[in-house]
C-alpha cells in the first residue's frame, strides 16, 4: 500500500503545471501491485489493438494477475530455441505450430484440461476445434496436448467482384446472369467463380485481352511462398482430399497410388519418398508454367523485383486504374493491413474501407471434389512450464477467456482474423464486419463445399517433417530452396525440368537419413 501511496502522489506532483495553477490527472496503473503474466505475440497485418484490448478487459477482471503483451516479428523460428533456453515468457502466440520438440523435455504446460472448458456453457474448446483429430495429431504426445490453435489464414487470389462483374470476366449462365459457383447457390461468396479449368483460362483470357498486364501480382521475388498456396490449393484439387493425405503423410495406408511414370503402388513410410512421384504434380507444375509463372499473366516485375514490398504490392492492387492487377495472391489480412493505403486512395476515386467486394477465387477441384484452399499459417498457442499453481491457473483463464465466440467473434469482426475454431458470429456482429472478411469467413466455414488446409499444421502433423532435417517448410522439395514453388520453377525453366528436379531431388538415400533421424526420436518404429 505505502508504494502505491507514494507513486499515486508523485505522479500528481508531476502533473502539476506551476505556471498555469492548472494540475492534470494522475496516471493510474490499474496493474500496480499484480503479477505479469509474460505473453509475446507475432504481430503481423492483424496488428495487436485486438489482443491488448482482450488482455486490459481479462487483466482489469482479476485481482492478482495481468498480460503483459509484447509483439515480436518472428514466425516462430526462434521459439523452440528460446523456450529451451529459460524463455522469459509465460506465454506464445505464434502463426507457427512447428514446436513439436519441446513436447519432451517438461519445457510446456499441459493444455489438456482447458479443452474441456466450456466458457459458454455450449460446446467445450476442445469441440469447437477445426478438424480436431487432425490439430491433435500435430498438439499432442502421450496423451497430453501442448497446443491451443490460434488463426488460420486462407491465402490465395482475390479480386475485386465489382470490377470483374462490369467487365464482364465472371462466368455467366446462359441467360447471361452471374453463375451460382461451387455452392450452387446465388447470392453467396462464390458467385460466378469458374467450375473448370477450362473456364479459368477464358476468365484469365479475358482480363489479358482487355488491357491488364499482371493477370497475377504478388511479391515473386520478396514472398514468393504466398504464391505455394495458391499451388497446393491446386495440387489438392487434382489428388483429392485423401490423396493429398498421403502426399503429406508419405504413406497411402495400403492403398495404391498412381506415379508420373504410370505405374501403381502403395506407399509406406518406408519408401514415402515416392509420393514425391505421384501423378498430379506434373499437372501443379504445368499450373506454374500456364499461370503463376506465366509471362503472358505475369509481369517481370512481379516475378524478379524485390523492391515490390508488401505495401507497394498492395498499392498497386488497390489503385483506381483499367490497369490494375486483376488477382492478387493473398492472405485474409490483406484488407485490414492495407486500412491506411485504401483511406489515402479515397482521394483518387478508390473505395473506403470495407466498400470494396474483394473476395477470393477458388480453383476447379477434380469432379466429386471439395474445392481446396490453404492458408498461409497454422497458428498455435503455448504455454511455458509453470512452477506457481496459482499462476498456471490464471494463465488458463485467460486462455478460456480468449476462446469465447463473444471475443472470437468481435476480433474477426475488427480485423478480419479467421480463429481456428468453429464459433458463431451473430447478426449483429456480422453486420459490422467488411464485404472481404464476410467472404473470407463464409468461404472458410463452407465446410460442405470447401476444405482449408494448412502445410504448416500437415507437416507439423507428420513426425518425419518434425523430427528430421526435413524440417517442416519441406511440404514440397524442389531443391535446396525447399518451398519456395515459384523460385524453384523460375530456376527448372519449364514445367517438365521442374517435375524432373522434383523427382531428382527426392531420392531414397537422401529419404533414408530423414527416416533414421526420426526414429532416433522413437518415431516409425513398430
Amino acid at each position: 500500500m505505502k508504494k502505491v501511496f507514494k507513486s499515486t502522489i508523485a505522479a500528481v506532483m508531476a502533473c502539476t503545471v506551476i505556471a498555469g495553477g492548472a494540475a492534470c490527472k494522475p496516471k493510474v496503473d490499474e496493474n500496480a501491485g499484480k503479477t505479469a503474466i509474460r505473453l509475446s505475440y507475432y504481430i503481423g497485418e492483424f496488428g495487436d489493438e485486438w489482443l491488448k484490448s482482450e488482455a486490459k478487459d481479462w487483466s482489469a477482471s482479476n485481482e492478482k494477475y495481468y498480460i503483459d503483451v509484447k509483439t515480436n516479428l518472428n514466425l516462430g523460428g526462434t521459439i523452440v530455441a528460446d523456450v529451451k533456453s529459460g524463455s522469459a515468457y509465460d506465454v506464445f502466440i505464434s502463426e507457427d505450430c512447428a514446436f513439436q520438440q519441446l513436447f519432451s523435455g517438461d519445457y510446456l504446460e499441459d493444455l489438456s484440461d482447458v479443452l474441456s472448458v466450456k466458457p459458454e456453457s455450449k460446446k467445450s474448446i476442445g469441440e469447437k476445434i477445426n478438424d480436431a483429430d487432425h490439430w491433435a495429431e500435430a498438439a499432442s504426445e502421450n496423451d497430453k496436448t501442448y497446443l491451443l490453435p490460434y488463426n488460420i489464414s486462407p491465402c490465395g487470389l482475390i479480386f475485386d467482384f465489382d470490377r470483374f462483374k462490369e467487365n464482364g470476366w465472371l462466368v455467366t449462365d446462359a441467360d447471361g446472369s452471374v453463375s451460382a459457383g461451387k455452392d450452387g447457390i446465388k447470392g453467396t461468396y462464390d458467385d460466378g467463380q469458374p467450375a473448370t479449368m477450362a473456364e479459368f483460362k477464358t476468365m484469365c483470357e479475358k482480363i489479358k485481352v482487355s488491357g491488364v498486364d499482371d493477370v497475377f501480382l504478388y511479391m515473386g521475388a520478396l514472398h514468393p511462398e504466398y504464391a505455394n498456396n495458391v499451388a497446393y490449393s491446386y495440387l489438392a484439387g487434382e489428388l483429392g482430399e485423401s490423396g493429398y493425405r498421403t502426399f503429406y503423410k508419405h504413406d497411402s495406408q495400403g492403398a495404391e497410388i498412381e506415379l508420373l511414370d504410370g505405374t501403381k503402388t502403395a506407399v509406406s513410410i518406408e519408401d514415402g519418398y515416392k509420393t514425391w512421384q505421384m501423378k498430379g504434380i506434373d499437372a501443379m507444375a504445368e499450373f506454374l508454367q500456364d499461370y503463376l509463372c506465366n509471362s503472358r499473366y505475369v509481369s517481370d516485375a512481379t516475378l524478379n523485383d524485390r523492391s515490390l514490398s508488401v505495401d507497394a504490392s498492395h498499392t498497386k492492387f488497390i489503385q483506381v486504374a483499367d490497369n490494375t492487377p486483376a488477382f492478387i495472391i493473398e492472405g485474409n489480412w490483406f484488407e485490414y493491413g492495407s486500412k491506411s493505403l485504401i483511406e489515402s486512395n479515397v482521394r483518387y476515386g478508390g473505395k473506403a474501407y470495407g466498400e470494396s467486394d474483394y473476395r477470393y477465387m477458388l480453383l476447379p477441384s477434380a469432379e466429386g471434389e471439395k474445392s481446396q484452399a490453404f492458408s498461409q499459417t497454422g497458428g498455435s498457442i503455448l504455454v511455458t512450464k509453470q512452477n506457481d499453481e496459482e499462476k498456471r491457473a490464471a494463465i488458463k483463464d485467460f486462455l478460456a477467456y480468449l476462446l469465447t465466440d463473444e471475443n472470437m467473434a468481435k476480433v474477426t469482426a475488427d480485423t478480419g482474423m479467421i480463429w481456428n475454431y468453429s464459433y458463431e458470429v451473430s447478426p449483429e456482429t456480422r453486420e459490422t464486419m467488411t464485404k472481404f472478411s464476410k467472404n473470407a469467413y463464409d468461404m472458410a466455414y463452407d465446410t460442405k463445399n470447401v476444405t482449408i488446409h494448412s502445410a504448416y499444421i500437415d507437416t507439423a502433423s507428420t513426425p518425419i517433417y518434425a523430427y528430421s532435417s526435413l524440417g517442416a517448410s519441406g511440404l514440397m522439395m524442389c531443391s535446396d530452396l525447399q518451398y519456395n514453388l515459384v523460385t524453384g520453377f523460375r530456376d527448372k525453366g519449364n514445367a517438365a525440368s521442374f517435375t524432373a528436379g522434383i523427382v531428382e531431388y527426392n531420392t531414397a538415400a537422401r529419404w533414408a537419413g530423414y527416416l533414421s533421424q526420426a526414429k532416433s526420436y522413437g518415431f516409425y518404429t513398430e
